[in-house]
């Protein structure tokens, strides 16, 4: 399985709510607008992008919003170190006893292969 990280805007989508005039909502439903209407949404995508509309095509705008891989310039996703088995266990316990010479410090120890590689 892939990890896919979601960012989420706000919540549910419908023609009648609050979300039917963002842009957002109308790249879900672009092959239902008039031309017109896909016109102003390339120009908007365009300008949300910073790229100029008459420079961009409208399929390369289309092909750069929605959900799709991210680009590992700002976030990797591949290079996150999550949902790693780890194996603690207090040193005291590992030595079978405890005393109060520790100062109620807890200290673990972990094996170097358990580390994450920078």
């Amino acid at each position: 399985m892939t990890p896919l990280p979601i960012i989420a805007g706000f919540g549910g989508i419908s023609p009648a709510g609050r979300s039917s005039l963002n842009r957002g909502y109308q790249r879900l439903i672009e092959n239902t607008l008039s031309q017109t209407q896909r016109q102003n949404l390339a120009a908007s995508l365009a300008g949300l992008s910073g790229a100029k509309a008459t420079h961009s095509s409208p399929e390369a705008l289309l092909r750069g919003t929605l959900i799709r891989a991210l680009e590992n310039n700002l976030f990797d996703p591949q290079r996150q170190r999550m949902h790693t088995s780890l194996q603690l266990m207090p040193e005291h316990h590992r030595a079978g006893s405890h005393s109060a010479e520790d100062g109620g410090e807890l200290r673990f120890r972990i094996a170097k292969r358990q580390l994450p590689t920078s």
